[in-house]
């Protein structure tokens, strides 16, 4: 209908400004072939389900140069807009992989922005639709060892080496490591580690870092403390607590602007990290002095570890009570 009403108005067009036949024939070409590509692109979008291809293509594209940049609230913001929830069945081979690379990549950014469960989500969609390819595999390993479960980090770690064992990473060994650690199994921990050190011989375990950290802050050697949590951000999943040990170490030698750079930026990758909560609250509560703020990051910590729930309770009490002499800073004694 819509062709026919073109060429309709085209006979129209040609008795209004005399145009020659010629030229109304090629003019005719013209709009035939664009209204035909407008029809087709149209009638794709139908058959798919309504999904665009190009566009979402286009927007795979573009948040994988935001992944590289490591601005992961970008590759979000792109992402979840413009990726279908599922597929149809009628979709272009090609856009198969498009559609899992681009699960892979909003799980990936999930991951870094410390929101497990959605990175979760994303990763097992990817993983449905690329077959054998490998990452999916050792991403929902580091993803269900951030929340705390060495098991299927395992047997996603164990997939990831069955279909692909050169693509596995240095960190990918040192989470397995940690997860048989966990487990009180020793011995496979020794071996995996081993294997670790064959394929990654400057391979190191950032635990260790971090734990020493800790230690250097407890014995008031504060410098060292901070060169120890800065060598432990080389390994993502420790990042929690070096920037949470970062804050408390620069906050014990007085430069609190520079402690509140580490924790807004322990906050922004892993909003969901207990330790960091627990950091901000105790920043908000004695430092800042911001109620609010305080119980909101106390009641997050609350709710992520439970175990400590007394602790955050006497804490909430103090933010409601901020009107009143609330006592010194732990990071200062």
């Amino acid at each position: 209908m819509l062709l026919v009403r073109t060429l309709v108005s085209m006979r129209m067009i040609r008795h209004q400004t005399g145009m020659n036949k010629k030229k109304i024939n090629m003019f005719k070409v013209k709009i035939f072939l664009g209204v035909l590509g407008c029809v087709l692109s149209l009638a794709s979008i139908a058959f798919s389900g309504g999904i665009n291809e190009d566009k979402v293509s286009s927007a795979v594209m573009e948040a994988g140069k935001y992944l590289q940049k490591q601005q992961f609230a970008k590759v979000v913001e792109l992402l979840e807009n413009d990726l279908p929830l599922s597929l149809t069945g009628n979709e272009s081979h090609d856009f198969v992989g498009v559609y899992g690379i681009g699960y892979n990549n909003l799980g990936h950014a999930y991951l870094q922005l410390g929101q497990y469960d959605k990175a979760i989500e994303a990763f097992k969609k990817a993983r449905d639709v690329l077959g054998k390819w490998s990452a999916p595999y050792y991403l929902l390993g580091q993803a269900y060892f951030r929340k705390n479960d060495p098991e299927k980090n395992l047997a996603y770690f164990n997939k990831g080496l069955e279909l692909e064992p050169e693509k596995v990473a240095p960190e990918d060994y040192v989470y397995a490591f940690l997860s048989y650690i966990s487990l009180n199994d020793q011995d496979k921990a020794k071996s995996i580690m081993e294997q670790a050190k064959k394929r990654f011989p400057q391979i190191d375990v950032g635990p260790g870092h971090s734990s020493k950290g800790w230690k250097y802050l407890d014995s008031k050697e504060i410098d060292k403390a901070i060169e120890e949590f800065e060598t432990s951000l080389k390994y993502p999943v420790f990042g929690p607590g070096a920037y949470s040990g970062l804050y408390t170490a620069y906050a014990r030698k007085g430069n609190i602007p520079q402690a509140k750079v580490y924790l807004d930026k322990g906050l922004q990758l892993f909003p969901d990290d207990a330790w960091i909560n627990l950091s901000a609250g105790q920043y908000y509560l004695y430092v800042d002095k911001d109620s609010k703020k305080a119980i909101f990051h106390l009641e997050k910590y609350k709710a992520l570890m439970p175990e400590f729930s007394q602790k955050a309770d006497e804490l909430i009490v103090k933010a409601k009570e901020l009107g009143k002499e609330i006592g010194t800073h732990p990071i200062k004694e």
